[in-house]
């Protein structure tokens, strides 16, 4: 999906959740959030929210990071009063 998905259009507000990238994509954190997710800024209309989670994009939901996903999750929707 990533290789042809070309992302349109915008939205009032964005959360943009980021987990330590693979290797393969960027160097570290910062660069991943700065050069790439920071990106989908593109396509919102106001400053979009960053939230740092722990493990890397296919282990942040698994055992050992679920709970804590969950609870900044649930703090992301309740900022934006979901």
């Amino acid at each position: 999906m990533a290789v042809d998905y070309e992302p349109s259009g915008s939205v009032a507000q964005m959360d943009i959740f980021c987990a330590t990238p693979l290797s393969s994509v960027a160097r570290s954190r910062e660069d991943w959030a700065g050069n790439h997710m920071s990106k989908w800024g593109d396509f919102c209309r106001s400053e979009p929210r960053f939230h740092d989670f722990e493990g890397v994009h296919y282990t942040m939901i698994g055992p050992d990071h679920v709970f804590s996903f969950s609870k900044r999750l649930k703090q992301a929707l309740k900022a934006r009063w979901l």
